[in-house]
């Protein structure tokens, strides 16, 4: 069996390689050793592939050879040169593309070959090996494409995981999560298993759990704190500011998120005329993909000038908390709710 994993959501792409790992392809774990093999595809030759593809499997009724990077290197446009003909790379491999697509029909009954390529989409490629893969008989080729998701899509995974470890979890915990920590799995995975482990046996988690142990929610509140003042939704903003006051945040620490929102929203501003693909504004701004989004979205609402001036409060509301002309939860207060600070 030929498996072809890839996509952005490099978190499912590399479950999806440890679920055929814990597949039961050996009753003996001792064995698994033996039986399975872990090939760097930026610089296996076809040589070598076929050495640990063709290898009879040792006590054990098959044999995993599991791939990481070759479709890319002999399939990508980066590196084979793309469609409008950019130059080969002089010291680059040898594209054996064909002679692997004609190997690959040959591939054992014994093995089950992987070729899996995390955070890579099918426009990095020129398709020629996926094109071939879809046109086989189904039960030879597996194809999947792991794509991010989008928010219903996100709130389902959460809600499944959860299950499929033996909880339950509230609408209200699932909407919460999912907007504090966004689209990045791997980091949700975790906050899920912490989730679980606090769980009190029988109960589902709850809004206030995630506001609670996870601290991506800190930020969360930023950014509707941040929506209330553009849409000048002042109570809704005082009301945030508030919550987090009262669960123990520092008045300056909630003062630092609140410039640092803003500074990705001046600099995302800034890049708005370039329509950046969202993993190049998030490199850009030095934040994941949905901080960068969110950030974009917030700049939307804001002129140049806007910003300017938000700047400037922020500025006069950092100089009255620490030189003690203002207690502190006030200043932001009057700072979230659009006030000017007394200016000395």
């Amino acid at each position: 069996m030929l498996y072809l994993f890839y996509g952005k959501d490099e978190f499912s792409c590399d479950e999806a390689v440890r679920a055929l790992q814990a597949g039961g392809y050996w009753p003996d774990p001792s064995l698994a050793d033996f039986n399975r093999s872990f090939l760097d595809g930026r610089k296996i030759t076809l040589g070598e592939l076929r050495h640990h593809c063709d290898s009879i499997p040792f006590m054990a009724p098959r044999r995993l050879v599991i791939v990481e990077g070759l479709m890319s290197r002999l399939d990508g446009r980066s590196a084979a040169g793309d469609a409008e003909g950019a130059p080969r790379e002089a010291e680059g491999p040898r594209d054996w593309l064909p002679d692997l697509l004609s190997y690959l029909p040959n591939l054992p009954a014994t093995t089950d070959l992987v070729l899996f390529d995390a955070g890579v989409e099918s426009r990095d490629l020129r398709g020629r090996l996926i094109k071939w893969a879809k046109e086989r008989a189904e039960g030879q080729v597996i194809v999947r494409e792991f794509g991010k998701k989008n928010p219903q899509e996100l709130a389902a995974w959460i809600k499944e995981r959860v299950t499929r470890a033996g909880g339950a979890i509230e609408p209200a915990a699932v909407a919460r999560l999912a907007d504090s920590v966004g689209d990045d799995l791997r980091a949700l995975a975790q906050e899920v298993d912490k989730l679980l482990l606090h769980a009190e046996a029988g109960q589902a988690i709850n809004a206030r759990d995630v506001e609670r142990l996870v601290p991506h929610t800190r930020q969360a509140n930023i950014f509707v704190i941040v929506d209330a003042i553009s849409e000048r939704r002042w109570q809704k903003a005082i009301s945030e500011l508030r919550r987090l006051l009262e669960e123990g945040e520092h008045p300056l620490s909630i003062l630092a998120m609140i410039v640092r929102q803003y500074r990705l929203i001046a600099m995302a501003k800034a890049l708005a005329g370039q329509r950046l693909a969202p993993a190049e504004l998030a490199r850009r701004l030095g934040v994941g993909e949905y901080p960068a989004k969110k950030a974009m979205e917030q700049a939307g609402r804001y002129s140049e000038a806007q910003i300017l001036a938000i700047y400037d409060r922020l500025v006069q509301t950092d100089l009255a908390i620490k030189t003690s002309q203002m207690d502190a939860p006030l200043a932001l207060e009057l700072f979230v709710a659009g006030q000017e600070m007394p200016r000395a």
